[in-house]
């Protein structure tokens, strides 16, 4: 019996964000050994807290004035880059084909490029809530943006290899 391509490319896509989760959770969930209310985004922030002047945390210089907003620019081309590469693929690539295998593949990009414009949407949107309020920036928020990023990415891979295998 062979699973449709819709049920195998969801299933990873879907193991993969669970997997992103697991991963990020930890890095998230506790800061300075104790439970993490907010997460900030700009070094000096973090500085600023009373987490980090309880653990007597030192900021190198260089961060000092060191913002987010050049790291949003630089992840959004890479969000370009992907779902530019991924449309093309599954727009152009095998026209012809009916193997399953290939259908398979095509819905990997295609998650990929929904777990792109989710990172893009909500890392951009929770960035600018956060300029505006330092607090607003919750473990959870975090967790979703990076897991959605990592999902993207390796369903971008997981895509273009499932397709290498079964041409």
């Amino acid at each position: 019996m062979e699973l449709s391509p819709i049920c195998v490319a969801t299933a990873w896509s879907v193991a993969i964000e669970l997997a992103m989760v697991a991963v990020v959770y930890p890095g998230n969930s506790k800061i300075g050994g104790e439970k993490a209310t907010y997460v900030f985004f700009n070094p000096q922030d973090w500085f600023a807290s009373d987490t980090a002047k309880r653990l007597k945390t030192q900021l190198p210089k260089e961060s000092a004035k060191a913002t987010f907003a050049p790291f949003v620019k630089q992840y959004i081309g890479i969000v370009k880059v992907i779902i530019g590469l991924a449309a093309a693929s599954i727009s152009f690539g095998g026209l012809q084909v009916t193997s399953s295998y290939i259908y398979t593949a095509k819905l990997l990009l295609a998650y990929s490029i929904a777990f792109a414009v989710v990172f893009s949407v909500t890392m951009v949107n929770f960035y600018e809530n956060y300029l505006h309020d330092l607090t607003s920036y919750k473990p959870w928020k975090a967790i979703f943006v990076e897991s959605c990023g990592l999902s993207s990415l390796f369903t971008f891979t997981l895509g273009y290899w499932y397709w290498a295998r079964h041409l």
